[in-house]
């Protein structure tokens, strides 16, 4: 198993950690985590490519992209929608009508 020490998100150290239960691998990982000189953000603990743990659970949250305010793009019509949307669209192709 490998213990990932992270900082923004990136792999900034590695330590190897063999013949460990996923349990005893995250025990590992939490000591050694707390005893690095060096202010990780958090770290993960893999198995060859299966993940194990994180911590903290969501470290590299992204920050949303502000919503628009700029004009939308007009509305096609309805045949357009139809044959994008494919053949078994459930709307008529003149559109709904009251």
């Amino acid at each position: 198993m490998r213990c990932y020490f992270l900082i923004d998100g990136h792999i900034a150290g590695i330590e190897m950690m063999t013949g460990l239960s996923d349990r005893d691998a995250v025990t590992k990982a939490r000591l050694l985590f707390s005893e690095r000189m060096i202010p990780f953000d958090g770290y993960e603990v893999w198995d060859q490519t299966r993940f194990v743990f994180r911590h903290p659970n969501n470290p590299y949250v992204e920050t949303p992209k502000p919503i628009s305010r700029g004009r939308q793009p007009p509305l096609t019509d309805d045949r357009t929608r139809r044959d994008k949307l494919g053949p078994n669209c459930p709307w008529p192709a003149g559109g709904l009508r009251r």
